[in-house]
């Protein structure tokens, strides 16, 4: 897998509150490519409340989820992962809720399988999939202006100018009764050459046959970012492309190998039979709410963590 990806803070150098997550890591500003197996998560994250706040938001989720543990998500043959998966992204927003109005939008996906993913998403970040030589948009932002689109409402210019940028899904912050849930759910993987994901300082400024240039690989991701200051994106901007066309590094044998069958629809997963060699030890979920004592270690280290942004 052959991941390129391009950050460059819309606030003065250092102050991007975007990150992104590939290859086992958290992404921040530059531009490179690496090449990695096919597993793990990939991410893209907006942080909201402040510079300082969001940029401690989404590093604070994004090494949360290069953390996670990706086989008790999956475990019982992955029966369990979508309801695992909300849980490890509440859990999250439990911990930044505390810490006061800092929240980040996040959307991405983990590679259950081979042919199988489990897509999350919430805010207005996107994730795209390149079939063929086209790009279909595989969310739907969580923001005013789409509500009202999916409502019937025609939104004119002055509305736009007023609501544009207002979400209403994210990670966190302090009015999360009122946020929709983030979405999570099995795509199939198969028919997609490449994914390419994407911030809104990028995609409200970048024609979608642009970016379709940049995901066919006929031209670098970072040609999105020139695009989007030309037309005027003030923001942060980042872009990743994961494409499947390079030859893959071979994978480290792992302890535990829970890969999902492909369902007949996207609302359940069929039983399937376990390999010989396969022994699933747990059989608990994640926990419902991370425990106290945890919740005030991760609210110190990100107390920490403002404290040295605001400085």
């Amino acid at each position: 897998m052959r991941i390129q990806y391009a950050m460059h803070s819309g606030h003065g150098e250092g102050k991007s509150q975007d990150r992104l997550l590939g290859g086992g890591r958290v992404l921040k500003e530059g531009a490179n490519e690496l090449l990695c197996a096919k597993q793990g998560m990939l991410a893209v994250l907006d942080g909201v409340g402040g510079i300082a706040g969001g940029e401690v938001a989404s590093t604070f989720c994004a090494n949360e989820l290069m953390n996670a543990d990706i086989a008790q998500i999956l475990m019982d043959e992955g029966s369990c992962a979508v309801e695992n998966m909300e849980k490890l992204l509440s859990n999250i927003g439990t911990v930044l809720e505390n810490c006061g109005v800092m929240a980040t939008t996040c959307t991405g996906i983990l590679f259950a399988s081979e042919t199988m993913g489990l897509l999350f998403h919430t805010g207005n970040t996107r994730v795209w999939g390149l079939k063929g030589n086209y790009l279909r948009q595989l969310t739907k932002d969580q923001t005013r202006v789409e509500e009202l689109v999916q409502n019937g409402v025609v939104v004119t210019d002055e509305m736009y100018k007023n609501i544009g940028h207002e979400i209403i899904g994210c990670i966190g912050g302090k009015n999360r009764s009122s946020m929709k849930p983030p979405v999570v759910e099995w795509i199939s993987l198969g028919p997609y050459r490449a994914f390419l994901f994407t911030t809104d300082g990028i995609h409200e400024h970048v024609e979608m046959e642009e970016l379709e240039v940049m995901a066919r690989g006929e031209k670098p991701v970072e040609e999105a970012i020139r695009i989007a200051r030309e037309n005027g994106s003030k923001d942060d901007c980042s872009i990743m492309l994961c494409s499947f066309d390079e030859e893959e590094p071979e994978k480290e044998p792992e302890k535990e190998s829970i890969q999902p069958s492909e369902p007949e629809t996207a609302d359940a997963l069929p039983p399937q039979e376990k390999e010989e060699t396969l022994e699933v030890q747990a059989t608990e979920t994640l926990p419902d709410a991370v425990p106290a004592q945890e919740q005030k270690k991760k609210r110190s280290l990100l107390n920490d963590l403002f404290g040295k942004w605001t400085e």
